[in-house]
Parts: C-alpha cells; sequence; structure tokens
C-alpha cells in the first residue's frame, strides 16, 4: 500500500480550521445529517473532482482491507509525472501545526524568517528536500515569522535572537508545546538540508496512543481545542452536551 501510495499526493484536512476548505470537504462527503464530520476520505483525480464517485470517513469505509485500497490506488494513480517544482505541504500556523503533528504522532520542522519574501525562499528549500523519497511523509511543516515561535517559551529560548532558521521539533502529547531536536542553519540547500533533516527526524518516536485515554486525561488536564468554525460533526456535538450537563 505504502509503495501504491508514491504515485499520490496525500492531502491532510484540518476540518474545521477553514470556512472554504469546510465548503469543499462538504462537497465530497456528507454524514447522516447533511453536516461535515470531523473526517473525510476520497481519492480526486488532478482536478479535484472525485474518482469512481466514492468517498467516506476513512479508508476502511470504502475498501476491504490494505490489498483492495492498494488496488484502487494502483488503477487511478498511473498518471505521468510533473517536472514542475512541487510546492511545500505546510500547515497553516505554528498552532495548528504543534496540534495536528502530535495528533499524527510525527516531527513538526518549523522554518521561520521576518520577511514574507525569505519565508517564500525559506519554503521552496525545504520543499526540495520535503519531497526526497526517504524524507518524504516523515514530518508535517509550518514556515512562520520569528514572533510565533515566541509564544512558546521554550521554542523561543531555543531560537535565541535568532531571526530565522529552522526547527525540528518534537511536539508533546497535545501539541502545546514541543522539544527541539534540532536546530538546522537556514542558510543550507540541497543535500546539506535534506541531511540535517534527517539527522532532526530520526531522533523522532512515534507514540501508540490509545484514543479514549488520551481524551481522557486531556480533559482531565482541561485541555480544550477550539477550531475555527462550529464543528458540525453529531459524535462531538453530542460529547459536549454531556459535558455541558455534568459542569
Amino acid at each position: 500500500m505504502v509503495t501504491a501510495s508514491r504515485d499520490w499526493i496525500c492531502v491532510r484536512p484540518a476540518t474545521y480550521e477553514s470556512a472554504a476548505e469546510a465548503e469543499v470537504l462538504l462537497s465530497y462527503f456528507e454524514g447522516h445529517q447533511g453536516t461535515l464530520e470531523n473526517t473525510v476520505f476520497a481519492l480526486l483525480d488532478s482536478r479535484g473532482k472525485l474518482l469512481s464517485f466514492r468517498s467516506g470517513r476513512s479508508p476502511s469505509m470504502l475498501y476491504d482491507g490494505p490489498e483492495e485500497f492498494a488496488q484502487a490506488l494502483n488503477k487511478h494513480g498511473k498518471t505521468p509525472r510533473s517536472d514542475s517544482e512541487q510546492p511545500l505541504p505546510r500547515v497553516e500556523n505554528l498552532r495548528l501545526g504543534l496540534n495536528v503533528a502530535a495528533c499524527d504522532s510525527l516531527p513538526l520542522v518549523v522554518g521561520f524568517a521576518p520577511s514574507q519574501k525569505e519565508r517564500d525562499d525559506l519554503s521552496r528549500r525545504l520543499a526540495t528536500s520535503a519531497w526526497q523519497d526517504d524524507v518524504a511523509g516523515e514530518a508535517h511543516y509550518v514556515v512562520c515569522a520569528p514572533e510565533d515561535l515566541d509564544e512558546y517559551p521554550e521554542l523561543a529560548k531555543e531560537r535565541g535572537q535568532e531571526r530565522s532558521g529552522i526547527l525540528v521539533l518534537d511536539p508533546d502529547d497535545y501539541g502545546r508545546s514541543a522539544q527541539v531536536l534540532n536546530k538546522v542553519d537556514q542558510g543550507l540547500a540541497g543535500r546539506s538540508l535534506t541531511s540535517a533533516l534527517k539527522k532532526g527526524l530520526s531522533k523522532h518516536s512515534a507514540v501508540v496512543r490509545d484514543h479514549r485515554d488520551h481524551v481522557r486525561t486531556g480533559k482531565r488536564k482541561g485541555y480544550e481545542w477550539k477550531g475555527k468554525i462550529e464543528t458540525t460533526d453529531p459524535t462531538e456535538k453530542r460529547r459536549s452536551k454531556r459535558e455541558r450537563r455534568k459542569k
């Protein structure tokens, strides 16, 4: 299945973090109540159109195991590769990046620079490394302003007075902060940059969590995530109502 997925671009939706994105996701899949649920899975062609008119909440909803899923990927995924530059698969901001990386138990690569021009250049150089075979899919990416790191004491301490740079981070269990796995010279490019990223990524150890225990512990600690738009998943809404009654 991993081999079959190489011909595809994987897009990880942020669901309730963007009204525009939510509208697109809802066009692919509606829940039983006609609303956007907190997960959506679909195979799309290069124009963003549904393949085989099938979508759901996860691959397991549509395919009977990994082998059938791999067959679908192989059937639809053999398209000519483009020689054009592939953009960096970025998460919108540092707050969301830490949360997404924590949820996926992946490291987070953060590039920071003061001007938009410098951030765009940093994104292009990171993209070259991010799509290398031994790096692709091994991390999430954020490119932000240096002051964005100042909201997190541990990260502010690591960047010090530097106005630009790259950090490879290991988010804590709830994406509230992170440990720095490697500091990378922002001037690096090509193989040197790829090697520096790999050094940091190799220090990360994926954590397998029990979902119920994880959620229960987070609630006990008072952690709560508030999206930018209303959560319309029926299960989440019922859970919120029960918690309000308890209070």
